[in-house]
């Protein structure tokens, strides 16, 4: 079972995911996160601590292309909120791709850090 809940907090949505996901259901949650996050440039906070990815390298590029194909949802900051285990790596190259592609997303294990990065200056 997969699932997410959206908080908007001003300037700022807090994403927590849970469930175990492989490529067709990240995709989707990128998607639903797409329709409700609402307003552009509102930056993200995505607790992913509670996710176990089936996940290939070559499919966290492709959930950065679905992220790129939705540029009204995700042209704020991404901050990917993870604990250090098997998928903290996947995390780190979903930053490295995205922020190729323009997308500025930062991998942390700290909340505070997060959202300090969040809230910070462009």
């Amino acid at each position: 079972m997969t699932s997410y809940t959206l908080l908007p907090l001003g300037e700022l949505a807090r994403v927590t995911v849970e469930g175990q996901f492989d490529l067709a259901s990240t995709q989707a949650l990128v998607l639903d996160i797409a329709r409700d996050a609402g307003a552009a440039g509102k930056n993200l906070l995505v607790d992913i601590r509670g996710v176990r990815s089936r996940l290939s390298f070559p499919d966290v590029y492709r959930v950065v292309q679905v992220v790129l194909e939705h540029p009204e949802a995700y042209s704020g900051r991404i901050a990917l909120l993870d604990d250090y285990n098997a998928q903290f790596e996947k995390a780190q190259f979903f930053e490295a791709s995205s922020s190729v592609a323009g997308i500025q997303a930062r991998t942390f294990l700290e909340e505070s850090e997060a959202i300090a990065w969040l809230h910070g200056p462009a």
